[in-house]
């Protein structure tokens, strides 16, 4: 009977290292055990513009005061580029209203005494921005200027059940700078990274709601992930959001089969410095009386419950299977 046993735990460790080991594949709507982030707190909201950036073939109104001559209507052209009377052909493209105003206000300090110039946008040019990830419809689209995250994430049809809680956007920030020992402009590029807490924008926060710029690429990465496996209704993998609970896992694989041995509900986990593999052994029971008690979960974490027949156990069972070569050191800790 103890060798049927040894081989029956061993069986189901081995599938559940095996598991954790093995990179977690897109799932199914069948298999989310959460529904999608919604974008309704959004719903009838119209995308604020926010110091929006030129770009080609955007239509500029360029006013300089008391002298009418030198204002005008400018067409930015496919290189970024406006010609103004006394200046000549200069980047527009990448600046702010008031960044591009202060360019024009420099260059006119030659011919004009304390110059003073405005330059609004008076037509904008749709901007592509792009989208990778766990959303419905990932790709290329093409946005009015001033649009925002949320907009962008509407005309991809919004978030996968197993879309995680970040969005990552990275942008590319243009920098021009005068080169004063031969009068020419210099160009730079340099990325930028924003993230963004997907459950406070999904949560109505405006603050959260970030603008797009041309160019602009965002990624949504899928939800972490906790395994659960042993004496439950329904093993598997669940996602990770928000703070979630051993005893909520619990309920979300369908709760304990009978004869479940929850004083000693194992949890294996990567620790801190990624060193090593924690075993920790847990009593459900008195969590679920306890309940400000509740071991809060980690990504990747391993939950197993044992049966109530299954004996203590820990590197003896990992030496038995030879796995010493597949896993990080695994030390026990019973709380």
């Amino acid at each position: 009977m103890r060798s049927g046993l040894g081989r029956s735990l061993a069986a189901r460790w081995t599938g559940l290292l095996l598991m954790a080991l093995t990179p977690a594949a897109p799932f199914s709507p069948a298999h989310a055990n959460l529904a999608p982030p919604s974008l309704a707190p959004w719903a009838g909201t119209w995308a604020a513009q926010q110091d929006y950036v030129i770009g080609a073939y955007d239509l500029l109104d360029v006013r300089v005061f008391g002298e009418p001559e030198l204002g005008g209507k400018h067409r930015v052209s496919a290189q970024g580029n406006i010609r103004i009377a006394f200046v000549g052909e200069i980047k527009a493209s990448g600046f702010t209203e008031s960044q591009l105003a202060d360019v024009v206000r420099d260059k006119l300090k030659a011919q004009l005494k304390d110059p003073q110039v405005s330059i609004f946008v008076e037509e904008h040019r749709n901007q592509l921005v792009t989208i990778f990830g766990f959303v419905r419809t990932p790709g290329r689209y093409e946005l009015p200027a001033g649009s925002q995250l949320v907009d962008l994430l509407g005309m991809a049809g919004g978030l996968l059940e197993n879309a995680g809680e970040t969005a990552v956007i990275v942008r590319a920030a243009s920098r021009h700078d005068d080169d004063s020992s031969n009068g020419e402009e210099t160009s730079h590029v340099s990325l930028g990274v924003e993230l963004v807490d997907l459950r406070k924008l999904m949560a109505g926060d405006r603050r959260a709601n970030a603008p797009l710029y041309p160019g602009d690429v965002v990624t949504i990465a899928q939800a972490e992930k906790v395994f659960v496996s042993g004496n439950v209704n329904t093993p598997g993998v669940f996602d990770l959001r928000g703070k979630l609970t051993l005893s909520q896992v619990v309920a979300m694989a369908g709760g304990l089969k009978p004869a479940s041995k929850k004083s000693e509900v194992v949890i294996v986990r990567q620790d801190a410095d990624k060193a090593r593999k924690v075993q920790l052994v847990v009593d459900l029971g008195r969590m679920e009386k306890h309940p400000e008690e509740d071991l809060v979960l980690q990504a990747s974490d391993i939950v197993w419950v044992p049966p109530s027949a299954a004996k203590s156990f820990g590197l003896s069972l990992l030496n038995a299977l030879g796995m010493q070569s597949a896993l990080l050191p695994l030390y026990m800790i019973r709380r």
